[in-house]
């Protein structure tokens, strides 16, 4: 099964699920992995599937 398709909402990236990029938060329940465009950085990524 292939991957979802992404879309960012901020710079219309568009791609799979694994070609976005991670990024690290600290949160009041420890640290979280949260997904950030590839492109723009951003953190408004959809699934388009």
């Amino acid at each position: 099964m292939e991957p979802p398709l992404m879309i960012c909402k901020q710079c219309a990236w568009k791609g799979r699920y694994d070609e976005v990029d991670w990024d690290t938060v600290e949160t009041c329940m420890g640290t979280d992995k949260i997904e950030v465009c590839p492109m723009c950085g951003s953190m408004e990524l959809d699934t388009v599937r």
